[in-house]
């Protein structure tokens, strides 16, 4: 009894040193060197414990070596040490873009970015690339020479160096205690007003003639993103628009005719007062839309067709219920034809994809080869062959992907599998990123301003790996507004 209480005493005080690893998982940051020093004293100091009472002495040594061999993987190998995904505090970090820092903070934070960016980016794998090392010198050199910046203005100077990377993935943003809507952008998207710059100048050239302000691979979607930023008031400051006069979005009609709308800080409201305005000005509810669920399917049997919306790549049990409950349907119906709307998919999980595709006459099709960066290593994976586990309401029909330039990241994996594989066709416009580009992101809170941003760890090739620079390009393009109109009149 005595000797196996030593022996379980042994093994817990083993044991509590990989503590340390969902405590950095769960709760805080663990500095990668104190870590690796207190692991170590930890083992010798058990080692010059038990080393008298503990007769198979090589057994300890070999168990103390491989906790600390483990130790070391997970704190400077492992990409996801320090990331800020499963935090306990995660979503609830306070990021003010405009609280104040002081100069030392600003300089603490971007470091923290860049080490993380050096240590994990692919292309940052033999150092940054000497536009992106000289840009991040120059940004250190203004913050030293600074007394205080407000943190949007940080998150600004941090992203310039990103955008050098040519990676959407790779970015950075603030957040806001309440973000401010322009007013009429509901009014003007349902009326047929296509948004096409900002006081005169139309998108396209922002994007060039102020680079670094956000990250993208493909022009269309570093539009986006400008859109995006300048639906609110917050979005106009951080692009250095002045929002103390008089601000004129610029918009084109439907027959081509360029209009401008006036607006002032004034008209820029917060989202429960916007979503009132809206109710108020036009008797629609924008909260329910907004809280529409992400998969969802329509079945048209005059077409003979199935829509399949998702606009998240979730892989959970909802998703794969809808998609059981669609296939069951179809065969029952004997529907021919199959749409998946990704036009407005940020991305998420690429197992969305193969489980669309199990549910599909297929054998097997090609996945996609890439590097994967960990640290001081980038490990290449070949290209797989995966055999397809077929399900039982098979689907041999036709099938078609619905793209926009929203279709980004692991929803532009689908429209990629599906296209490069000869499964179906595209239908609408261009995916917001490249298919041989990075991702798989590791996410990060700065620790003074807690500004998120986050770094690409793969680098990705496409499945047709003869086209690993082109963009997914959709075999019927049309306007993404009119992608599904398009391929119903296909199929009348």
């Amino acid at each position: 009894m005595k000797k196996f209480l030593k022996a379980m005493g042994l093994i817990l005080l083993h044991a509590a040193i990989l503590l340390l690893i969902p405590l950095n998982k769960y709760v805080c940051d663990l500095n990668e060197g104190i870590t690796i020093a207190v692991a170590a004293i930890w083992l010798i100091a058990l080692q010059i414990l038990f080393w008298k009472k503990t007769q198979k002495k090589t057994g300890v040594i070999l168990l103390d070596v491989f906790i600390y061999a483990y130790v070391i993987f997970l704190v400077m190998i492992n990409p996801y040490w320090n990331c800020s995904y499963n935090r306990l505090d995660a979503f609830s970090k306070e990021c003010d873009g405009e609280k104040m820092l002081s100069g030392r903070e600003a300089i603490e934070d971007f470091d923290y970015a860049m080490k993380y960016l050096k240590r994990l980016h692919p292309l940052a794998y033999k150092g940054l690339p000497a536009d992106a090392e000289a840009k991040a010198e120059q940004v250190r050199r203004g913050l030293e020479s600074r007394d205080s910046i407000l943190t949007y203005e940080l998150s600004r100077e941090i992203q310039s160096v990103f955008a050098l990377l040519n990676d959407g993935h790779t970015s950075c943003s603030e957040s806001y205690n309440e973000l401010h809507y322009m007013k009429y952008i509901y009014r003007m998207k349902t009326e047929g007003y296509i948004p096409v710059g900002i006081n005169g100048e139309r998108y396209e050239d922002f994007l060039n003639d102020h680079p670094g302000l956000v990250c993208y691979e493909t022009e269309s979607y570093g539009i986006r993103r400008l859109k995006n930023r300048t639906n609110t008031l917050e979005g106009l400051r951080y692009l250095g628009i002045d929002i103390n006069g008089e601000i004129i979005y610029n918009y084109e009609t439907e027959n081509g005719e360029t209009v401008g709308r006036a607006v002032t800080a004034d008209d820029f409201l917060p989202l429960e007062d916007y979503y009132d305005f809206i109710e108020e000005d036009m008797g629609v509810n924008v909260r329910e839309e907004d809280e529409e669920d992400f998969v969802y399917y329509d079945i048209d049997e005059d077409l003979s067709l199935a829509v399949l919306t998702l606009n998240s790549c979730k892989f959970n049990n909802t998703y794969k219920q809808t998609l059981a409950a669609m296939f069951k349907e179809i065969r029952e119906k004997d529907i021919r034809n199959v749409a998946v709307d990704l036009r407005y998919n940020g991305g998420g999980s690429s197992q969305v994809a193969d489980e669309f595709i199990s549910y599909l006459d297929v054998d097997e099709y090609k996945g996609w080869a890439f590097e994967w960066r960990m640290n001081f290593f980038k490990i290449p994976f070949a290209q797989e062959t995966i055999k397809n586990p077929k399900k039982a309401d098979l689907f041999d029909g036709d099938v078609y992907i619905i793209t926009s330039v929203n279709t980004f990241s692991a929803a532009m994996d689908f429209a990629m599998l599906i296209q490069d594989n000869g499964i179906g066709t595209i239908v609408g416009e261009p995916c917001g990123n490249l298919p041989g580009s990075y991702g798989e992101v590791v996410g990060y809170n700065l620790p003074n301003s807690g500004i998120y941003f986050q770094v690409s760890t793969k680098d990705w090739h496409r499945v047709d790996i003869t086209k690993d620079e082109d963009p997914i390009i959709p075999d019927i393009e049309c306007r993404p507004d009119e992608a599904l109109e398009v391929l119903k009149e296909r199929l009348k």
